[in-house]
């Protein structure tokens, strides 16, 4: 299985939760949104020739070919 090690800093992604009231958090919490990426680095495209597959329940799926 393929792990990269790389975690973006402070939970940085390319898309946002906003953390808004309803299923996974209450109108009492207050927590800010996660940081948008804003700088690229060349590792973050170092990904691998054949990417492991999951279903949605995280498990393993071999390719048919």
């Amino acid at each position: 299985m393929y792990e990269s090690g790389l975690n973006m800093i402070e939970h940085q992604g390319l898309t946002i939760n906003w953390k808004e009231p309803g299923l996974h958090y209450s109108k009492n919490d207050v927590i800010k949104p996660d940081p948008l990426l804003l700088d690229w680095k060349p590792e973050y495209e170092d990904l691998p020739e054949h990417p492991v597959i999951v279903d949605v329940n995280g498990n393993e799926m071999i390719p048919q070919s």
